[in-house]
């Protein structure tokens, strides 16, 4: 892109990374989530979240630097490909997780890897976990004539059989119907707030970058004691008090009380969102379905994230300048539905190894005891 002489060379460039940002948001999940063990699982895949706020930080320093210095936007983009460098440079040295090396039978790279992961008296133990669920694992697929290379629709049909499709689609719609709880209308509406009630330009910037970080760092510290769905359940009902409040006072920050009032509520909704439905359904997608399904649901759920981006990308300028802050009533709806949806599809796999994975209608209520 940088080189770009033409807009054709510029749009086709955009759509390789595009390509690129896909594939890697649906494989890192599963990569992620199969490599950690069982007692870190969330916090490990919730890292990447974490590292995505922090990363949020390059644009603003790569902008303010060619403020000063008069970089043309060529620099500035061609700069971004520093870290897509390193992190090619770092892939060359991270493994396939041990499920998919004991499928191809490489014992002594499952072992290798489990050495680095696991205390010595552990290896062997979870070798014999893992490719015991690979061997069940195969057997079913051959029963059900359901490869990993199946088609699509098998697999599908395969899921509905064996009452799972449900988890599948509860998984991806959450992702999809984040993007419509009024995140974007917040951080559209946040800096002028944030003028009416006095706040410096220091403070009004990096105010809601600092409350990612330090929600980031809430869900890796909690998300492994605390469970998935208690976790969910409690940042939605915050949540949806939180957007009635919204509602209400930013239709009435004439004074600069009632305009402070409404950056504490706005800070209080960015850090139940992050803590809760911004990471958590990555996470989901990837450990309450079976191995064989699980690439297909974090696929589904990225997609369904992506398409979420894009609607809210076309409708935020309408809610801000049509609707105003009454969307909020219907943004707590959605709340509503999302909370329905953990409470009755969403069951809790905290501690659970995922070679070990209950494949039936589990109990969605209760935790499931830590092996």
């Amino acid at each position: 892109m940088a080189f770009s002489k033409t807009n054709w060379t510029l749009v086709g460039s955009l759509a390789f990374i595009c390509a690129g940002l896909g594939l890697g948001s649906a494989a890192a999940p599963v990569l992620l989530s199969e490599s950690a063990p069982k007692n870190i699982r969330g916090a490990v895949v919730c890292t990447s979240g974490l590292a995505s706020t922090i990363g949020q930080w390059a644009p603003y320093l790569i902008l303010l630097l060619s403020k000063k210095v008069n970089f043309s936007w060529r620099w500035t983009i061609g700069l971004s490909a520093v870290p897509t460098f390193i992190q090619l440079i770092c892939m060359i040295f991270v493994q396939e997780s041990p499920y998919t090396l004991a499928k191809q039978g490489k014992k002594g790279e499952v072992e290798k890897f489990l050495k680095r992961t696991f205390p010595a008296e552990k290896v062997q133990k979870e070798m014999d976990e893992i490719f015991q669920s690979s061997v069940e694992d195969c057997k079913k697929e051959e029963e059900q004539e359901v490869l990993t290379q199946s088609s699509f629709l098998k697999k599908i049909k395969t899921l509905v059989k064996q009452r799972q499709v449900w988890y599948l689609v509860g998984a991806a719609v959450m992702q999809l119907l984040q993007h419509f709880l009024g995140l974007t209308f917040v951080l559209h509406v946040s800096p002028k707030l944030s003028d009416k009630a006095g706040l410096s330009k220091p403070v009004k910037s990096l105010l809601p970058k600092f409350l990612d970080l330090l929600s980031s760092l809430f869900v890796i510290l909690s998300v492994d004691f605390l469970g998935r769905r208690k976790l969910l359940i409690t940042t939605l009902l915050l949540l949806f008090c939180d957007q009635l409040v919204l509602g209400f006072v930013l239709g009435r920050t004439e004074n600069q009380s009632l305009a402070k009032f409404g950056v504490g509520a706005i800070s209080i909704y960015l850090m139940a969102y992050t803590s809760g439905i911004g990471c958590l359904p990555i996470l989901l997608s990837v450990e309450i379905v079976p191995y064989s399904y699980r690439g297909m649901a974090s696929g589904m759920g990225s997609f369904s994230s992506w398409l979420g981006t894009l609607c809210t990308s076309r409708y935020t300028d309408f809610t801000v300048n049509k609707i105003g802050p009454s969307v909020f009533f219907i943004y707590s709806g959605v709340s509503v539905i999302v909370l329905f949806l953990v409470i009755f599809l969403i069951p809790e796999k905290v501690g659970t190894p995922l070679e070990k994975i209950d494949n039936s209608v589990g109990q969605t209520t209760k935790y499931q005891r830590l092996e």
